[in-house]
């Protein structure tokens, strides 16, 4: 399953809706890889950004209003650190995360003695930044997240689409490649970019199984080709296939085929 973004598209949309707000946005994937960026002349976050200190304050602002809306998967807004509004929105459809929108260079309602405080290691620029800020649009949370919903509609009806062919194909590539990894439900709808409920659902219509069925027999058919390869120690090889808890794993093992991870490599051999 493959997320297509229409660039041409995208950045149409993007670039008119900046040009009328005169908002900074981003479009990210769903790693929060950058897309597209449109930015709207800011002499204030220009200045600001024009500095190592600054530019590093800005990242560590955006990653962390980022990761707070992939974990609530809704609109998020913060001050940052220089006191501008801040939001991020993630684009979904059907339960599906296909990528976010990061909105900047908002003036929010922050009293001018604190923009000096949060800007005085600027030192001699913090009273020349106070009336740049001045200049910055300003914007309610209510219209930001309503810009956000109205932005996210667009690219889903434009500029993005899902393609669901193969999916179990997808899928099954994707969890044997990374058995050792940590493949909660959670974690394999953000990686396959589908729902719960979608997920479930064809699994059971392609493998007869549930998900974490088909994963836990993986997980034991690795294991069984590494008992016999191999002479790492049985809690070592528990480890390599994700299960990390050494009873668990061997009442697993047990369960599948019959026999305790040391009787099969011992009968096998």
């Amino acid at each position: 399953m493959l997320v297509n973004y229409n660039m041409e598209k995208l950045k149409r949309i993007i670039d008119d809706l900046s040009s009328v707000t005169k908002i900074n946005f981003d479009i990210l994937d769903t790693n929060f890889h950058l897309l597209y960026r449109c930015m709207s002349s800011a002499p204030f976050c220009d200045t600001i950004q024009g500095t190592s200190l600054g530019a590093n304050k800005c990242l560590c602002s955006d990653t962390n209003l980022l990761e707070e809306c992939k974990k609530s998967r809704s609109f998020q807004s913060h001050i940052c650190h220089a006191g501008l509004k801040d939001a991020a929105a993630p684009i979904i459809k059907n339960e599906i995360i296909v990528g976010y929108i990061v909105m900047g260079q908002i003036r929010g309602s922050v009293p001018v003695d604190e923009i000096k405080r949060k800007l005085s290691w600027m030192k001699d620029e913090t009273l020349n930044m106070v009336d740049l800020y001045q200049e910055l649009p300003a914007f309610s949370d209510d219209q930001i997240n309503s810009l956000s919903n109205l932005l996210s509609h667009i690219l889903f009806e434009n500029a993005i689409e899902i393609d669901y062919n193969d999916f179990i194909s997808f899928a099954t590539t994707y969890i044997k490649n990374n058995l050792d990894s940590d493949l909660s439900i959670v974690n394999l709808c953000a990686a396959l970019h589908v729902s719960k409920n979608y997920l479930y659902k064809r699994f059971r219509e392609n493998r007869g199984c549930t998900v974490n069925d088909y994963i836990n027999q993986q997980r034991i058919m690795k294991a069984k080709k590494l008992l016999l390869e191999s002479d790492a120690p049985i809690y070592n090889i528990a480890s390599s296939v994700g299960l990390h808890n050494y009873t668990y794993f061997c009442r697993l093992f047990k369960k599948i085929t019959g026999l305790t991870p040391f009787a099969y490599r011992n009968n096998v051999h």
